[in-house]
């Protein structure tokens, strides 16, 4: 971050036992104060009600979160039942309704995509009624299901960050872990929390561990803290060379037609024709720089 000193949160679903932490930053050293420790997760609420709603893939939960504004939050009461949450930031899940703490919590990796299995019990039927499959249409009780899910994670979530904020009394605030990809929330916290500046690492999930396992081992040997990850444009990039050559791999769809190619050398006129197709209702890729970390 480019604050000398902050506070530091870190929402993920667990590692090493772990799910939330909170504490201090001082130039290259955190002091964690307070941790929420395994079975008990914000995460693991949001995974277990994006399960219910028909979403297994690894990282759904974005899918809930762009869902919840196209409903009413009517579950709002019935959802809090999941979760009771401390005025100093601990909370615990009701874990009647999950599994992940009993039978285990199964993870697969199959070509590099994990899969998880299910972490929520039927007593969350119960409560909710039947759950939806995948492939079942989209509803508006969904969509409410969803725009609650988003009210209680919120509710819980900036809970967490006053109670923060009110033990160390710094405005800064550094956010991590997979909950930190939460933009709809990170966006309320300066009108939520008594923060005021706000930095987020870009791959605040667990892709993130190699860039903060790297700095530890650097401070641990003497390194000078200098790095400021201001952007998050960290990943490879192509020039016109690589992609005229990978356009010519596939010249057989370019010579039956499938696919055109042209070179546009005038940035207005790339963007006026860019625009036109986008207005007309069209998709538009636009490949242009160096790819995102994570």
């Amino acid at each position: 971050s480019p604050f000398e000193d902050a506070a530091v949160c870190a929402i993920d679903g667990f590692g090493d036992f772990v799910s939330t932490s909170t504490g201090l930053a001082r130039s290259p050293i955190i002091a964690i104060q307070d941790r929420v420790f395994f079975p008990h997760s914000l995460g693991l609420l949001y995974l277990a009600v994006t399960q219910f709603l028909g979403f297994p893939k690894y990282g759904d939960e974005l899918k809930v979160m762009g869902l919840a504004p196209y409903g009413e939050p009517a579950f709002v009461d019935t959802l809090r039942q999941l979760v009771h949450v401390d005025d100093d930031g601990q909370f615990r899940l009701d874990l009647s309704y999950f599994s992940h703490w009993s039978g285990g919590m199964t993870m697969t990796w199959a070509d590099g995509e994990p899969e998880i299995g299910r972490v929520f019990t039927p007593k969350l039927e119960a409560l909710l009624g039947p759950a939806r499959r995948p492939q079942d249409a989209v509803d508006a009780r969904h969509e409410a299901m969803a725009a609650s899910l988003q009210r209680v994670y919120e509710e819980a979530a900036f809970t967490v960050l006053r109670a923060l904020h009110a033990r160390v009394r710094n405005p800064r605030l550094c956010l991590a872990g997979g909950c930190a990809m939460n933009s709809v929330a990170n966006g309320k916290i300066r009108t939520e929390t008594p923060f005021t500046d706000l930095y987020i690492q870009p791959a605040a999930g667990d892709n993130g561990t190699a860039l903060g396992a790297a700095l530890q081992v650097w401070h641990q040997n003497g390194g000078e803290r200098r790095f400021r990850m201001i952007h998050s444009y960290w990943g490879p990039e192509f020039g016109d060379h690589a992609i005229a050559a990978a356009i010519d791999a596939r010249s057989r769809e370019v010579e039956t037609g499938r696919c055109t190619r042209s070179r546009i050398s005038s940035q207005e006129h790339l963007c006026e024709w860019t625009a036109s197709r986008i207005a007309a209702g069209q998709v538009v890729g636009w490949f242009q720089g160096r790819m995102e970390w994570g």
